[in-house]
């Protein structure tokens, strides 16, 4: 049999056609048919699969959910919107600036945090707290800025005002480095409300363990649990301390054994401690001031108290008036710095994540606290003591006396 070829229908003068043969530079109707036709009849059918190509005469099998299928079946955007379950956020707008306060915006996410003052290149920096005018988060203050709470840097987070995002209420400060930018073991935290519409009122500080300055208070200040909490300790130790009135310590009856008398060793131990009460000076002040303007103190070291009561036979730390206590150095872990790379949004330049960048430096350790130790009186209580010896040295003295006179 002829081999049948195939045939085109021309155009020819006047107005009539004529069939010629497909040449090479025609393309034939079905000629890449074969390998598609072969490529789809070895897929074998399953449910819920739908074909597509891989390649030229190249076919596999991809999964058609039910959801997938009610999608594709959605004949408009409200649908498909439902069919996702996308709800009424999928056509809410993002914010469009920093300060976009339109109803129903979509709060936007940058590089320097959530809100008005985190929306990507519009992020507010600010070299004054009070610039910080809107809520929101105050994107890269500037070291020691003017205004802040404390020197270092703050950051400020800006507090709404019941009437709107436009409307500052009050701010709240971070402050985490010291002021020549170093970070802080542990950060202080403030705060302040708006005075009027165009000014603020002081900075109050938070109560915390990194407080160093004074803190306002309005009512009394006790401890949660009764004489269960120590005020300050033998590593950090208040300076001084201002009172109205001397400490008030409990000397309950029903809380003690029945008050002894002094053995004849604590007599004499306690006038030998009255011996020793002399003037001294503080290193770090002699050191601060000089030896003529560093001031005079009066009493004695608690080394040689130890001393005088283990020549009289006694355990120093048997009384409560001898004190030692030592610490651990403590230690702030800090981890190794990279440098971030901020990752754009092809189609919307904007930062969608970071990549982590080269070292900027190394993993590090910070001695917070070194080791140590030290010695302290109660005060109190040591005087009680040598009081007692001196009165009976008194006692031993007018009995002599009275002895001389009756002769």
């Amino acid at each position: 049999m002829a081999d049948v070829k195939p045939l085109k229908l021309v155009a020819a003068g006047g107005g009539l056609g004529e069939l010629r043969e497909f040449g090479s530079e025609d393309r034939i109707p079905g000629a890449h048919l074969p390998a598609n036709n072969e490529a789809l009849s070895a897929l074998e059918g399953a449910a819920d699969r739908l074909p597509y190509f891989t390649g030229a005469g190249a076919l596999s099998l991809a999964v058609l959910t039910t959801a997938a299928r009610t999608f594709l079946a959605a004949t408009s955007q409200p649908e498909q919107r439902s069919a996702l379950a996308l709800g009424d956020v999928a056509v809410l707008t993002k914010q469009t600036a920093p300060l976009d306060s339109t109803a129903n915006r979509v709060l936007a996410m940058a590089s320097s945090g959530v809100g008005p003052y985190g929306i990507g290149a519009n992020a507010i920096s600010y070299n004054d707290a009070n610039e910080v005018t809107y809520s929101g988060f105050g994107r890269n203050p500037a070291l020691n800025a003017a205004n802040a709470p404390t020197a270092g840097i703050t950051c400020i987070i800006g507090m709404p005002h019941i009437s709107g995002m436009t409307s500052l209420g009050g701010q709240l400060g971070l402050n985490y480095t010291t002021d020549g930018g170093n970070y802080l073991a542990v950060p202080r935290l403030f705060a302040r409300s708006k005075s009027s519409a165009s000014s603020f009122a002081p900075w109050i500080e938070f109560l915390s363990t990194g407080n160093a300055a004074a803190f306002p208070l309005t009512a009394e200040f006790a401890p949660s649990a009764d004489n269960a909490r120590s005020n300050g300790s033998a590593s950090r130790r208040w300076s001084v301390v201002y009172a109205g009135t001397g400490t008030i310590n409990t000397s309950d009856a029903r809380e003690k054994t029945a008050v002894r008398a002094l053995t004849a060793a604590e007599m004499a131990c306690a006038q030998a401690l009255a011996a020793e009460i002399g003037a001294y000076q503080f290193l770090a002040a002699v050191a601060e001031k000089g030896a003529e303007a560093a001031r005079q103190h009066i009493g004695m070291t608690v080394q040689r108290a130890i001393e005088v009561l283990e020549e009289h036979g006694l355990d120093p730390f048997a009384y409560g008036f001898i004190c030692y206590d030592a610490w651990e150095e403590q230690v702030q872990e800090h981890p190794a710095t990279y440098q971030q790379i901020e990752v754009l949004d092809p189609e919307t330049d904007e930062v969608v994540g970071y990549e982590q960048g080269e070292l900027i430096r190394e993993a590090w350790s910070e001695v917070t606290l070194p080791a140590g130790d030290r010695y302290s009186f109660r005060m109190d209580e040591l005087l009680a003591f040598v009081a007692r010896g001196q009165a009976a040295r008194l006692d031993a003295m007018e009995a002599r006396l009275t002895a001389l006179e009756n002769g």
